[in-house]
């Protein structure tokens, strides 16, 4: 389920025009190339938790209607990093999630990010 959320996130965010299937522009070429996850632990959170920096030197910026959640997670909690990746006309680019797994919320799909470094 999250990677289609994703995935459509990247549709909007790149404003393809089958989303929008009665504008003139060109249709676009879109091939999903892997899905992987991995974990990581929280080093610092910066901004409230608009900023998380992991132990393996990756820092992401979560989207300002997820921090609510993110600015309770600690330094030491474990992450599940996870990605996309999509060729999008050519372009290859990745889609990333965070979940913290020390939160006990089994319903949660995780927050979007970008990884920024």
């Amino acid at each position: 389920m999250k990677l289609l959320h994703s995935i459509f996130l990247c549709f909007i965010f790149l404003g393809l025009s089958f989303i929008l299937p009665y504008s003139n522009a060109q249709s676009s070429n879109i091939k999903i190339l892997g899905h992987s996850c991995y974990k990581a632990y929280i080093v610092n959170n910066y901004n409230d938790g608009r900023i998380i920096e992991a132990d393996d030197g990756h820092i992401y910026q979560v989207d300002s209607y997820d921090t609510f959640d993110t600015q309770l997670w600690l330094p030491t909690d474990t992450l599940l990093i996870c990605y996309t990746t999509a060729s999008v006309n050519e372009t290859i680019m990745k889609i990333y999630t965070l979940r913290n797994l020390d939160e006990n919320d089994d319903d949660s799909d995780g927050v979007d990010v970008i990884r920024l470094k």
